[in-house]
């Protein structure tokens, strides 16, 4: 069982919602929060003959995601929403939603990229950070109880969180463009050897080779596009194992080679910023 941190037991208080906070060069983009629970904190066989879409339209503003839908070849997609919520259900799918808002704390609102639930998980993904994501989580699964009739607060479902993953997604100004990852020999040897005029580029490609007599007009440029890492994770104990991520790039076409960039990682919205900090503390020494 996972030892939940303080703030994902307590109950909902939405007036007190508390959100983090980071630098102004690190800024919340997307967060997503999924919890694996015991089945029985989330009535899906009673639900789920209940019009669970329109409940949740009501609440959260969401639509019914057509888009993850797997059945089987020759299925017609005509029909009541609920009936293809029902199919989901009975094959251990995860019924998704998307879009909508949850207000708290009087004006303020959580935007919502993805809402979701299965037998086993509650999943939020929004535009903002993971303690905002771990709530709408919370609402989720009081609302499943309430749509079937009953009142259960988070309180009496915290204790059947078995396990809660996290994804972080922020833009990050680095201060410094792209190439400072990069060793500076293999710097040079892109700035000498590819893009250079006596570098290889002007020989890549079908340009590069089209026409010998004209590769001295051919302009050369080379774009980081993204660095992925896998972590991993072994019990030495049990001998499970996991991986994870960390990744790192442009946030748009327009910001290659610059120093705007998107940050990835499976770390609450907390520690990534802390990881975030690190890893500028490092490159800029």
């Amino acid at each position: 069982m996972t030892e939940l941190p303080h703030h994902l037991k307590q109950d909902i208080d939405e007036g007190t919602l508390s959100i983090e906070h980071s630098p102004s060069a690190i800024k919340p983009h997307l967060a997503t929060v999924r919890l694996t629970m015991e089945p029985r904190s989330i009535p899906s066989e009673i639900i789920k003959h209940l019009p669970i879409a329109e409940k949740l339209f009501e609440k959260f503003r969401v639509m019914f995601d057509t888009s993850t839908i797997a059945m089987p070849p020759g299925t017609e997609m005509d029909g009541p929403v609920d009936r293809f919520i029902r199919y989901k259900l009975d094959e251990d799918q995860l019924v998704t939603f998307k879009g909508g808002y949850s207000a708290f704390g009087g004006e303020d609102f959580i935007s919502i990229g993805i809402l979701g639930f299965g037998r086993e998980n509650i999943i939020a993904m929004v535009y903002g950070t993971t303690r905002q994501a771990e709530h709408l989580c919370k609402l989720l699964a009081e609302e499943l109880w309430r749509i079937c009739g009953t009142e259960r607060k988070w309180s009496e479902l915290s204790d059947c969180v078995q396990f809660a993953s996290h994804i972080t997604e922020t833009e990050v100004d680095f201060g410094f463009s792209f190439d400072r990852f990069f060793a500076p020999g293999f710097n040079l040897f892109l700035r000498e050897d590819i893009e250079g005029r006596d570098g290889l580029g002007r020989h890549i490609g079908i340009m590069g080779q089209r026409n010998p007599a004209s590769r001295e007009e051919l302009i050369v440029r080379t774009a980081y596009k993204h660095i992925e890492m896998d972590i991993g994770l072994f019990d030495g104990v049990s001998g499970d194992s996991e991986q994870s991520f960390l990744r790192i790039r442009p946030s748009t076409r327009k910001d290659i080679n610059r120093s705007l960039m998107s940050v990835s990682s499976e770390l609450p919205f907390d520690q990534h910023v802390q990881m975030v900090e690190r890893l500028i503390s490092k490159l800029k020494d």
